[in-house]
């Protein structure tokens, strides 16, 4: 886990590094992350009109504890009852925006991004026999695919809104519970290896 975030800061700072000799580098927060409760911020530079290469660095504090609702583990279905679910994720990619003039009040774009998350669970297996506690640390990758709106709010402040669906590998089925949440992918959905989540993302221009 060390090592993971150490790698994702490292690779932020470098790019925080060259910013000021990008010419549309901008620095934002995920204003809301349906639904979790998560801290991050993300930096991306428009290459051109059409790509915008972006890295996204976030931790998700105890989402059990959190105000979100529906919660995303089911106790009278699954037995399981989760007080701590955390962790943090490192999401780089690009999205592919539809338009040909970034200048453009608001457009749409398509984006794939390559998504690792550490997800930390402590908890308690309610068995007809005894209750087992259980903590564990489980480490994802995946891939992350969204589709959302962007749209210029001033000079230097723009703001967009995203559905996102990600894809985790298998380790996702050892998570504790049945409905469970991943850090930077989000809840799964109704098919068990789906985690929608909607994205609201300000940005401003360095």
């Amino acid at each position: 886990m060390k090592k993971t975030l150490f790698i994702a800061l490292f690779l932020f700072s470098g790019i925080l590094a060259n910013a000021q000799t990008m010419k549309n580098a901008y620095i934002g927060m995920n204003v809301f992350q349906l639904a979790s409760t998560t801290l991050n911020v993300n930096y991306s530079v428009d290459l051109n009109s059409y790509f915008t290469p972006m890295i996204d660095i976030g931790y998700t504090f105890n989402q059990e504890k959190s105000f979100n609702y529906p919660k995303p583990t089911n106790k009278e279905y699954d037995g399981y009852r989760i007080d701590k679910r955390s962790g943090s994720y490192l999401k780089i990619g690009t999205l592919f925006n539809f338009t040909k003039d970034l200048d453009k009040k608001g457009y749409f774009h398509l984006g794939l991004f390559f998504t690792n998350s550490i997800v930390y669970e402590k908890g308690i297996w309610e068995t007809r026999i005894r209750d087992e506690n259980i903590e564990q640390n489980a480490y994802l990758m995946g891939v992350s695919s969204l589709l959302g709106y962007e749209r210029s709010l001033a000079k230097r402040l723009k703001a967009s809104l995203d559905f996102q669906l990600s894809f985790p590998n298998k380790t996702y089925k050892e998570m504790l519970g049945t409905r469970n949440f991943i850090p930077g992918m989000g809840y799964q959905g109704m098919q068990q290896s789906w985690f929608p989540m909607l994205i609201f993302n300000v940005k401003y221009r360095v």
